[in-house]
């Protein structure tokens, strides 16, 4: 017989469990190291589906983000051979639990080592699934320029140009494929994300990378796009880049792209890299620049307003 139950600790099954969700993972005793320790102070929930002599068979861990506004699903995984209708119990409790909180408007699983019994119980909730690309491109091979078009100027993001490039976030985020699977990128607080980047408070993050952070200015002086680029384990980061949908299909981004790669090559970085939805249209500008997928991920999201709904292949 199966029973859920709040857990405080790792034990050694419950470990276990975790490695096997962790095979791939560049560094799976750092990782099991944190979540050990995150479960004892109560940085991550636990909920543990247990076997009649207290062997771990599931676990799902999860962390409130954003004063609760998100929650990641960090861990969601069943031990082999579990039946298909504990998974439907395990993943009932855990979001019963998670949409209590009144501030909650996303959820995230990350879905590496889920079996086929966890993604049917998401599905069956309204869950979308998308899959998200570690892309690197290497700089040791000059970066083709590209020109902008006429009227058009770049220069250096300052403090000057923030509140319009936030403006410009909010038009070119809503209604994107990024505003539906990536929850920490939605359009009302895409500014304090761009103020945090450039901070250097955003976490996982070591730096800001002023010189290659660029606007480009249309014309008339307004803000028509913007590229963020930050610094993460020592490497330059493409964290965000986005054109205004009024000044799309002139070449801006790619414009954004070279100038930004070329100042991060004469910095002496070794490679660049960004993360992109692979349904993202701007996954092919980045492979033509170069980019190559080193590690690929699958998340479910779910929304409380429903946004995802036309992702998930169901009646709206």
């Amino acid at each position: 017989m199966l029973r859920l139950a709040v857990v405080h600790a790792l034990d050694d099954s419950g470990a276990a469990l975790l490695r096997d969700v962790l095979d791939d993972h560049p560094e799976p005793d750092a990782r099991l190291n944190r979540w050990r320790a995150d479960v004892a102070t109560g940085a991550v929930s636990a909920v543990a589906l247990l076997d009649a002599g207290g062997a771990w068979r599931g676990i799902a861990l999860w962390r409130a983000r954003d004063a609760g506004t998100q929650v990641q699903i960090e861990a969601l995984t069943l031990a082999p051979d579990t039946p298909a209708a504990a998974a439907e119990a395990l993943v009932e409790r855990v979001l019963r639990t998670i949409q209590l909180a009144p501030a909650l408007q996303a959820i995230e699983v990350f879905m590496r080592g889920a079996p086929a019994s966890i993604r049917a119980a998401l599905a069956r909730r309204s869950f979308a699934f998308f899959e998200r690309c570690l892309m690197i491109r290497p700089l040791d091979q000059p970066v083709p320029p590209a020109a902008a078009p006429p009227g058009y100027r770049v220069e250096t993001w300052s403090d000057a140009h923030q509140p319009a490039v936030e403006v410009t976030a909010r038009m070119g985020q809503a209604g994107s494929i990024d505003a539906v699977a990536v929850p920490e990128g939605q359009s009302d607080r895409i500014g304090e994300v761009l103020r945090a980047l450039r901070a250097g408070t955003y976490p996982g993050l070591d730096a800001w990378n002023d010189a290659a952070s660029l606007v480009v200015l249309a014309p008339d002086d307004t803000v028509a796009g913007y590229i963020a680029v930050v610094v993460a384990r020592g490497m330059p980061y493409v964290a965000d880049l986005l054109v205004h949908p009024a000044h799309r299909r002139r070449g801006l981004a790619r414009l954004l792209m070279t100038r930004s790669l070329a100042i991060c090559r004469e910095q002496g970085a070794a490679q660049c890299g960004l993360a992109v939805t692979t349904l993202n249209p701007a996954r092919a500008l980045y492979e033509r620049l170069g980019f190559t997928a080193v590690e690929c991920g699958e998340s479910a999201i779910w929304w409380r307003d429903g946004r995802q709904l036309p992702w998930t292949g169901n009646p709206v």
